[in-house]
C-alpha cells in the first residue's frame, strides 16, 4: 500500500519546482523591470527639476517659458535604450501658466517616458510602462537696494568703465517689469541716485552707474550709506506676492568715517556740534568733512596759518561749506561719543574713529537682517591698489558663514538672521564676476 502510494506521488516535486520557478521569475522580472522604471523616473526627475528652475527664471522670455523648459529638459535627460520613444514634456499642462497680481508665475513641468520591459513583458498588457515625473517652481520678486562706493580711491581702483559695466551687467539679471531696485552711492555723504522703483530701472541705473567715474572723491562713510539703505529698503511698494528684500553693498576700502556730536575746546575753527569726521586711512589723521564731498588735510591742528582756513567753520547742520582737520590734543581739540567705548566722551583719534566706523556699519547690517521682513545683505569688495580693504569687516556685513570668512576669523554669530555672501574682486577686471556671483545667489533664493 505504501509503495503504491509513493509511486502515485512520483513527479510532483518536478511540478512544484516548475511552478515555483515561474513565480520566482515573475518576481525577478518585476524587480528588474520596476527597478529600470525607477532609474528612468529618477532621470526624468533631475531633468524636470533643471527645466522648471530655468523656466522660472525666464518667465518673461519671448514665447513664454515652455520652449526654454523643454530645451533645458532634453539637455539634461539622457535617452537610453529603454525608451521606446522621445519623452513627452508639457509645461503647465499646455495652457498659460497661472500668475498672481505681481506677475509671479507658477511653473509646472511634467515629463512622461514610455519604456520597454524585459520580463513582465511576457504579459501583453505590460510590454511597456509609462513613467512620469513632475516639478513646480515659482520665481519670487526682489526688492533690492544697491549701495556703491564712489570714494577717491575708486579712481585708481576701478578706472574707466569697469564699475559702470559691472553694475549694468548685474541689474541685467533681474526682471525689468516686476522686480524693484534702488541705487545709493556714498563717499563723505550718501545720495539716492535712483529711488526704489518697480520695473523700468535698468536703463536709468546703467546711466547713473556710468557717471560714477566722474564722482570719485572723498572718504568712506559706510555707516551713513547703510543707514540710508535701511530706509530705502523699508519703502512700502504697492505690490503683492512673494518679495525677497536684498541689499548689495560694494566698497574698495575700509570704513573710516562717522557722524556724530563733538565737543570742541580751545580756539579751533571747528565748533561743537554734529559733524561728519574721519576720512583717512593713515592711522593718525582725523578730518572734518562737508556735504560737498571735500575735505582738507593739514599737519597741525586747526586753526593754522593757511589762509584757506581763515574763516570760522561750523558743523554740517549749520554751515556746510568748508572744513579743516584736527588731531587729538592741542588747540581746537575735540572729543566725541563712540559706540565702541560705551558712549563715553573720548579724544578724537584715528583708532577711535576707525573702530566706530566699522562697528556702526555692522550694526546697520544686523538691523536690516533683524527687520520684518528680513533683508539679505551681500557684500562685494574690490581690493585694488590701495590695499586697505578689510575682508573680515565685509564678512560681518554679509554675515557670511563660508569657509573663507571662517578662515579670516569670522564666525556667523547671528545664525538666526539671514546669511549673505561676501564676494572678493582682486582688481577691476574681476568686478563683473564678483557681482555675477551675488546675482546667481539672489536668483537662486528667489526660486520658491
Amino acid at each position: 500500500m505504501d509503495r503504491k502510494h509513493r509511486k502515485r506521488e512520483r513527479g510532483q516535486v518536478l511540478v512544484l519546482c516548475a511552478i515555483c520557478l515561474i513565480v520566482l521569475l515573475l518576481f525577478v522580472g518585476l524587480a528588474i523591470d520596476f527597478g529600470l522604471a525607477y532609474v528612468t523616473k529618477a532621470s526624468l526627475g533631475k531633468a524636470v527639476d533643471a527645466a522648471v528652475l530655468i523656466a522660472a527664471k525666464n518667465t518673461g522670455a519671448p514665447g513664454g517659458p515652455a520652449p526654454i523648459a523643454k530645451s533645458a529638459f532634453f539637455m539634461n535627460y539622457g535617452t537610453s535604450s529603454r525608451d521606446t520613444s522621445t519623452p513627452v514634456v508639457t509645461v503647465c499642462n499646455n495652457v498659460p501658466c497661472p500668475t498672481n497680481a505681481l506677475g509671479d508665475t507658477l511653473i509646472t513641468v511634467t515629463a512622461t517616458s514610455t519604456i520597454q520591459t524585459y520580463f513582465i513583458g511576457l504579459l501583453p498588457s505590460f510590454r511597456t510602462l509609462n513613467v512620469s515625473a513632475s516639478a513646480q517652481a515659482q520665481y519670487a520678486r526682489v526688492e533690492m537696494t544697491i549701495v556703491i562706493d564712489r570714494t577717491g580711491s575708486m579712481a585708481s581702483n576701478a578706472p574707466g568703465t569697469s564699475l559702470g559695466d559691472a553694475i549694468t551687467s548685474f541689474v541685467g539679471y533681474f526682471d525689468d517689469t516686476y522686480d524693484s531696485v534702488a541705487m545709493i552711492s556714498f563717499a563723505n555723504d550718501q545720495t539716492i541716485d535712483f529711488p526704489m522703483t518697480t520695473g523700468n530701472f535698468k536703463a536709468s541705473i546703467g546711466t547713473a552707474a556710468a557717471n560714477y567715474r566722474n564722482r570719485f572723491r572723498g572718504a568712506t562713510f559706510s555707516d551713513g550709506a547703510l543707514q540710508l539703505a535701511h530706509t530705502v529698503d523699508s519703502t512700502v511698494l504697492p505690490i503683492v506676492g512673494n518679495v525677497v528684500h536684498v541689499v548689495v553693498f560694494f566698497t574698495d576700502g575700509d570704513a573710516n568715517t562717522v557722524e556724530g556730536p563733538l565737543t570742541c575746546t580751545g580756539s579751533g575753527n571747528v565748533k561743537s556740534g554734529t559733524w561728519t569726521f574721519g576720512g583717512f586711512d593713515d592711522g593718525s589723521t582725523v578730518g572734518f568733512m562737508t556735504s560737498d564731498q571735500s575735505y582738507y588735510q593739514t599737519a597741525s591742528n586747526c586753526p593754522d596759518n593757511n589762509s584757506r582756513y581763515s574763516d570760522v567753520f561750523y558743523p554740517l547742520n549749520n554751515n556746510p561749506y568748508d572744513a579743516c582737520n584736527t588731531q587729538a590734543g592741542g588747540s581746537g581739540a575735540c572729543n566725541g561719543l563712540f559706540t565702541t567705548l560705551a558712549g563715553t566722551q573720548q579724544t578724537l583719534t584715528w583708532t577711535h574713529v576707525n573702530a566706530d566706523a566699522l562697528n556702526r556699519a555692522v550694526a546697520d547690517a544686523n538691523a536690516m537682517r533683524a527687520a520684518t521682513p528680513p533683508t539679505i545683505v551681500y557684500a562685494v569688495g574690490l581690493n585694488g591698489t590701495s590695499g586697505v580693504l578689510h575682508p573680515l569687516f565685509l564678512c560681518q556685513i554679509a554675515n557670511d558663514p563660508s569657509a573663507y570668512c571662517a578662515g579670516l576669523g569670522y564666525t556667523a554669530t547671528t545664525p538666526q538672521l539671514t546669511q549673505g555672501i561676501f564676494a572678493l574682486a582682486s582688481d577691476s577686471s574681476q568686478l563683473q564676476a564678483a557681482f555675477q556671483q551675488i546675482a546667481s545667489d539672489i536668483r537662486l533664493r528667489l526660486l520658491q
